[in-house]
């Protein structure tokens, strides 16, 4: 009897620690799509959200001087209108620079500027042109590389190389991360392949969230540059934060 007890403590006592090992093998990389899986369900995720658009932009733009200070600071937040026509309108809601209220002057300035636009959008970015490496349009040459693991705060992606260029743009090359375990966008960063002459750098990174179980929205595009134009130097950073996302019923920007 005493024998049995202890065989059946020892089961109780090697299941637990197979239950325990399991537990702790079933992450991301217990789970991971490889490589060429992930690629294709992030082809069809951002074919599932390309009738998906902001209905709110914010922008944060910050110049620097020579020694790095900040000279200038402006936020600005507008309304994106989207027509059944196929024109957007950006309207802007409020305008603040270095703590002064501008919103009547960017207004101002907008009316002269910016009318609407036949299909003047941009998918998913509320009228920034993007990289579209995963749905090349027409016209468009995308060259995707061999994609390597990586991971970053205790998360793991595919990350691919790619290089991407349309007709009458300069050419781009960068990286996008991919979720291990489902193919979802997290991230895609790039820059100018051959820098135009006078660019010292230009980052852009845009940051993807997921929307529904079947596509992603770009949330959020962060752009650095520092460049050197005649007599005319410009650096700055620019934070765009893009929000409200709806199904708008048709494409605006093909």
């Amino acid at each position: 009897m005493r024998s049995m007890k202890k065989q059946a403590a020892y089961f109780i006592f090697l299941l637990r620690g197979l239950v325990g090992a399991a537990s702790a093998l079933a992450g991301p990389s217990l789970f991971a799509l490889d490589a060429a899986t992930a690629w294709k369900s992030a082809v069809a995720m951002n074919a599932a959200a390309k009738t998906l658009y902001p209905g709110a932009v914010s922008f944060e733009t910050i110049e620097y001087g020579k020694k790095d200070e900040i000279i200038a600071r402006e936020e600005m937040s507008s309304r994106v209108v989207y027509g059944a026509d196929g024109e957007t309108t950006n309207e802007i809601v409020r305008a603040v620079k270095d703590g002064k209220d501008v919103t009547a002057e960017r207004k101002a300035e907008f009316g002269k500027k910016g009318k609407p636009k036949k299909n003047g959008g941009a998918q998913q970015s509320g009228g920034f042109s993007l990289p579209e490496p995963f749905n090349p349009p027409a016209g468009a040459k995308s060259v995707i590389g061999v994609a390597a693991r990586a991971s970053q705060d205790g998360f793991e992606y595919w990350e691919f190389p790619f290089e991407y260029s349309l007709k009458g743009s300069m050419p781009w090359a960068g990286t996008i991360r991919l979720d291990l375990a489902t193919g979802r966008p997290v991230s895609m960063s790039y820059a100018f392949k051959n820098p135009p002459l006078g660019i010292k750098y230009a980052h852009f990174l845009v940051a993807f969230a997921p929307f529904g179980d079947s596509a992603f929205i770009a949330e959020r595009m962060d752009i650095d540059f520092d460049a050197q134009i005649l007599l005319i130097h410009k650096k700055m950073d620019m934070r765009i934060a893009m929000s409200d996302y709806q199904e708008r019923g048709q494409v605006y920007g093909d």
